[in-house]
């Protein structure tokens, strides 16, 4: 039989079943990426570090080519844009991956795969905390209001989520 669990008795059986509805929910809730939820969780299951790096950035790719294609169907793309960032992103990619993979070769430690996705996590918690706060105080100077609302959620008066687009003619635009 197949050792699921790694030597773990002390872990219930749904034990990965519940993290990995709950990655999920609060990457669709929350509008994350795969990474930012994916990494923590795949590295607490026990991967490999270089497995979770090459898992992670597979399912990065996916869900970035799908967003674009969306954005593409819709005639929503600035194409002076997307051709600028693309390119950034695939030599900070092959730069990062060189990098990496140098350091790791000579080095033959793992564990910094774990350390910069830790890293990566660390940043973005503290961009998250200082862009919300920013983000609240700007609404708490206008006055609008700050407390959850499903009537704003939920009822915007605006019907479904893709609607005509009036300023570009017979096209869709998303809100």
């Amino acid at each position: 039989p197949i050792d699921w669990l790694k030597g773990g008795e002390d872990r219930h059986p749904m034990t990965f079943p519940m993290v990995a509805f709950g990655t999920g929910f609060l990457g669709a809730m929350l509008g994350l990426g795969g990474g930012i939820l994916l990494s923590p969780v795949l590295i607490e299951v026990g991967m490999h570090s270089e497995a979770v790096q090459a898992t992670v950035a597979s399912f990065v790719f996916l869900s970035s080519s799908l967003a674009t294609i969306q954005y593409f169907m819709m005639d929503q793309i600035v194409w002076h844009y997307a051709l600028w960032y693309g390119m950034v992103a695939v030599g900070a990619t092959f730069l990062g991956q060189t990098a990496c993979e140098i350091f790791i070769r000579k080095r033959r430690r793992y564990s910094f795969i774990t350390l910069s996705v830790a890293s990566v996590l660390l940043l973005s918690l503290i961009c998250l905390c200082v862009v919300g706060t920013k983000t609240v105080a700007h609404d708490y100077d206008m006055g609008k209001p700050l407390g959850f609302s499903f009537t704003r959620l939920c009822n915007s008066g605006r019907g479904s989520i893709i609607r005509p687009n009036v300023a570009m003619g017979d096209g869709v635009a998303m809100l």
